[in-house]
């Protein structure tokens, strides 16, 4: 981090901030809820769960991810 001008010190008090450790918390409660045993895998809306076995290909999996915001966001 210092070649991008972060201090260790600055670095360490963010690292181990109340922010950082509830974003690690809640994304350690959204892994065990949608079951992610790997990546990449999508939840849209918190309905549908998209991964390349489901849309068949890696260049499937992004119009499948797109097709279902766009689903959702009509509703």
């Amino acid at each position: 981090m210092k070649k991008f001008g972060i201090s260790e010190t600055d670095f360490k008090n963010a690292y181990h901030s109340m922010t950082v450790d509830l974003a690690v918390q809640r994304a350690d409660e959204l892994v065990q809820r949608y079951r992610i045993d790997g990546v990449p895998r999508f939840i849209v809306n918190g309905k549908y769960i998209a991964d390349v076995a489901s849309a068949g290909s890696q260049e499937r999996l992004i119009s499948l991810v797109g097709d279902l915001a766009v689903q959702e966001h009509k509703h």
